[in-house]
Formats: C-alpha cells, sequence, structure tokens
C-alpha cells in the first residue's frame, strides 16, 4: 500500500510538472489566454444601460427593456447576459472591457477615449424629449434656480457655476460651447464664474442649485426631463434659463471585439423593439425611459460634431470651463 501511494503521489507531481512547464511555454509563445479571455470564449459578456438612470423607475423600466431585448438576441444566437451590470466604479473602465456587448456611454469620452480605442458604435436612440430636433441629437438646458432673479446667461457673470463631470458632453461640452458664444474673448480668458464645483451627477447638479450650493449647471435634457416627473418637489426648485446647442446623443457602444454581423443583429433587435414592442410591460417600460426610436449615425460625423463645439470654445480662447 506504502509504495502505491509513492508511486501515485510520484505519477501526481510529475503532471504537474508537465502542466506547469507547457503553460510556461505557451506564455512565452503568446498562447496563454487570460480570464477575462477565456470567459469571452465561453460567452461570457458584459451589458449596461448607466446613463439615464436617475430613479427606480427608470432602473426597473431598463431591466425590462434589456430582458425583452436579451431573449431577442438569444434568439438570433447572441449570448447576452441575463442581467444588466451596475457598478459603483468608473464608467470608463466598464465601457473599456473586452466583454463589452452593449452600453450607452456619454459622447465626449467616447471620441476622446473610446473611440481611439476601437470600442464600436451600434447606434443612438432617440428620445421623446427631442422630438423637436432631428432623430439622434439631444441638447442640454442650463439649470438655475426657480426664484433667482437671472434673465440669460449673462447674469451669472460671477457665479458659482457646477459640472457633472469633467468629461461630460452634456454637462462640460456644452456648458463650454454656450458660455464661449455668450460672452466676448477677453471676458472669456479671465473666466466667467467665480468656481466650479465637480457635483459627479446630474441629479447632484439639480439638487446642489435647488440647495442654494451652486447657482447654475448644465443638464442632459433628457435627464432633466426624468428628475422633473421622478422628481417634482426637486425640480419645482429649479428651471430652465436657456438651452445649449444641440449635439448627437449618446450612442449605445459595443467592444473593439464585437464582429459587424452581431452589431447588425443587435441593431436590429433594438429598433425593432422600440418600434413594434410586443407586449404592454415593454410599452410601459420605453414610455418610462421615454425611448422612441433608434437611428445609426456615422461615426465620423459624430466625431465632427462633438469636437466643432469644442474647437469653438478653443478659439474664443475659453479651453476649460472657468
Amino acid at each position: 500500500m506504502t509504495s502505491r501511494r509513492h508511486a501515485s503521489a510520484f505519477l501526481l507531481r510529475r503532471h504537474r510538472c508537465l502542466a506547469m512547464a507547457l503553460y510556461a511555454t505557451l506564455a512565452c509563445t503568446g498562447f496563454a489566454m487570460t480570464i477575462t479571455e477565456t470567459r469571452a470564449q465561453e460567452g461570457s459578456s458584459t451589458v449596461s444601460l448607466p446613463m439615464y438612470e436617475v430613479s427606480d423607475a427608470v432602473k426597473k423600466a431598463d431591466d425590462v427593456f434589456w430582458s425583452h431585448l436579451q431573449q431577442k438576441l438569444k434568439s438570433d444566437g447572441i449570448n447576452a447576459p441575463v442581467a444588466l451590470a451596475r457598478t459603483n466604479g468608473e464608467l470608463v473602465d466598464q465601457w473599456e472591457q473586452r466583454d463589452l456587448l452593449l452600453s450607452q456611454a456619454c459622447g465626449y469620452p467616447y471620441v476622446h477615449t473610446l473611440a481611439d480605442k476601437g470600442i464600436k458604435m451600434v447606434g443612438t436612440p432617440v428620445y421623446a424629449t427631442n422630438s423637436s430636433l432631428p432623430a439622434g441629437e439631444y441638447r442640454s438646458v442650463i439649470v438655475v434656480k426657480a426664484d433667482s432673479p437671472y434673465k440669460t446667461l449673462a447674469d451669472l457673470k460671477g457665479k458659482k457655476a457646477g459640472v457633472n463631470e469633467w468629461n461630460s458632453n452634456s454637462g462640460m461640452n456644452l456648458f463650454r460651447a454656450t458660455v464661449a458664444s455668450s460672452f466676448p474673448s477677453e471676458a472669456l480668458k479671465q473666466g466667467i464664474f467665480s468656481s466650479v464645483t465637480l457635483t459627479e451627477g446630474h441629479l447632484k447638479s439639480v439638487r446642489m442649485i435647488a440647495a442654494g450650493q451652486i447657482d447654475l449647471a448644465s443638464i442632459d435634457d433628457v435627464s432633466y426631463d426624468l428628475i422633473r416627473r421622478d422628481y417634482p418637489e426637486l425640480a419645482a426648485k429649479t428651471r430652465i434659463l436657456t438651452v445649449t446647442p444641440a449635439a448627437p446623443g449618446l450612442p449605445l457602444i459595443t467592444s473593439a471585439q464585437t464582429d459587424d454581423a452581431t452589431i447588425q443583429k443587435m441593431r436590429t433587435a433594438i429598433k425593432g423593439l422600440i418600434e413594434h414592442p410586443d407586449d404592454a410591460a415593454l410599452r410601459q417600460a420605453l414610455a418610462t425611459m421615454k425611448l422612441t426610436g433608434f437611428v445609426v449615425i456615422d461615426k465620423q460625423d459624430y466625431v465632427k460634431r462633438i469636437r466643432h463645439l469644442e474647437d469653438m470654445a478653443r478659439d474664443k480662447g475659453y479651453p476649460t470651463l472657468k
């Protein structure tokens, strides 16, 4: 019995050594796979819809919408996760994941970071809020406290501004472009506001305006529409002063590894669900999300529009919101 145990132990050690040697060889020749790559080959993927989840009502609607879309994608041969991924971390990290199947991103980081890394655009949702704009476009609203005396943006010179994120198209880039077009170059170079506070979210910006902690902020108009519906008492303490120029809306994106056939299947499925909802639960979810359509915007046109707003402000000597 003892000799058999020694023999078994010897064989086990030998197999382990051979396995380690094989892995080392594969690693040196570039064939070893990371855990993420292994999961990707097995069909694991990430899906999220983080940009407009300002309330529990919108989160529940997103879950219903994704449940229907997931089933449609599954029937088309796409192995999609059952549940949406939600994170408290940096969204850019999630958007850059190799296993990202679908998410919604902000246009500014897409143009400045994601596009250069090969991350692909699936398309752009259309929202009821922007029915007066070309399909797939949106804008921001400059929001102030309801009982404030301000009548134009010029009245806010020397006041306290807020920005949801420094890499936000709606909260920073559109805001900067609007300020740049409202003041002379000399004033812009000196700075317009006494301070610009990072609020870390549109909802937080609205709350800070209502509380008098900041005097104004640029809010994505879809976000503000949802906030007015889901937080009526808060919204009543604020008002829209003016609006920004329009821009391409927040794109749905996918990993650089996603093939064109899969992207086309996702486009068809998304468009079909939005335009032809097949049950009451989906129709209610779309209404809650204010989602009415889906378009595909040319990538070069999308990038050009976002950069034009940035360039216009820079040309007037206002590269930084200040």
